[in-house]
């Protein structure tokens, strides 16, 4: 299944989106931030696979080494399921990485 924003947005209300987060016992680091699209995220990484900040930072270019916060955006399409580990999310991106089949954790916020 691929899916957009908009799609996601008509499926499921920003109200009900937090219910389909898991909190991760690990912690943010804001020392440096950076975001990343969902599409880029697809672009990257494979069906099936488990997408966290190190991975991230080893796979896709334009993220730096030096990250230690990445916010995942929805922009695109995403048309893999994914398990993605990160410190924070749009909710348009939680709710196209649940569509298609995958998973949010959110690392605790210190």
């Amino acid at each position: 299944m691929s899916i957009d924003v908009a799609e996601a947005d008509e499926i499921i209300s920003d109200e009900y989106v937090e219910a389909f987060v898991r909190q991760s016992e690990k912690y943010s680091d804001k020392t440096k931030k950076a975001v990343v699209n969902i599409d880029t995220l697809g672009k990257y990484f494979n069906a099936g696979e488990r997408v966290t900040v190190e991975e991230i930072k080893k796979r896709v270019p334009e993220i730096g080494g030096k990250v230690t916060y990445i916010k995942v955006l929805a922009r695109g399409k995403l048309d893999k399921a994914l398990t993605v580990e990160a410190d924070d999310f749009s909710p348009q991106a939680i709710k196209m990485i649940v569509l298609t089949g995958g998973s949010v954790e959110r690392k605790a916020k210190k």
